[in-house]
């Protein structure tokens, strides 16, 4: 199985034209999201500069997918928390939640969320972090997309220090101000 993931590493280089990206990315997601044995050989491919180096990306669809590709990763457990700190690869996932495109921010957001459900997260820039996901949220529930928002933020809200029941879209519309 690493062998695989050695050969889907090289799919992740920048170089690669964008469909030939988000189809590397959208495989290892798969794969990271269908069960945690998965980690050992996609922790062992080592993919942490190129994914860093995709989150900024040009094309959104790639930046999308790598924002899932990380969710995914800390889906199961906090197996992979420590690496993407030491790669750090935190705080420009964090700031895809503010991204141009909305399924960036809506993975980076399930990302996030996932990483604080499965660890003790602790964000260097935490303040830049709240700031930027309670824009996320503040948006989606202006453009009546909040669902996909708080959907993916609900294991975040802790360290928003906001109550749970505001990520309940009837609370973010109240909450809003007209």
């Amino acid at each position: 199985m690493s062998q695989a993931f050695l050969c889907l590493l090289r799919l992740f280089l920048d170089s690669n034209p964008p469909a030939v990206l988000v189809g590397a990315l959208l495989t290892a997601s798969q794969l990271a999201r269908l069960h945690r044995d998965n980690y050992i050989p996609l922790a062992k491919a080592a993919p942490y500069p190129h994914l860093r180096k995709l989150l900024s990306h040009t094309e959104p669809a790639v930046r999308a997918r790598v924002c899932n590709l990380l969710g995914n990763m800390c889906r199961h457990s906090a197996y992979f928390y420590t690496a993407l700190d030491r790669h750090s690869l935190l705080t420009p996932l964090i700031q895809r939640c503010t991204d141009e495109d909305i399924a960036t921010r809506k993975f980076a957001c399930f990302a996030i969320g996932n990483a604080g459900e499965k660890s003790d997260i602790d964000l260097t820039d935490a303040d830049a972090a709240k700031a930027q996901l309670y824009q996320c949220l503040c948006a989606s529930a202006m453009k009546l997309d909040w669902v996909m928002c708080t959907a993916n933020m609900t294991s975040f809200l802790p360290f928003l220090s906001v109550p749970a029941a505001l990520g309940h879209p009837k609370y973010i519309r109240s909450a809003l101000p007209v």
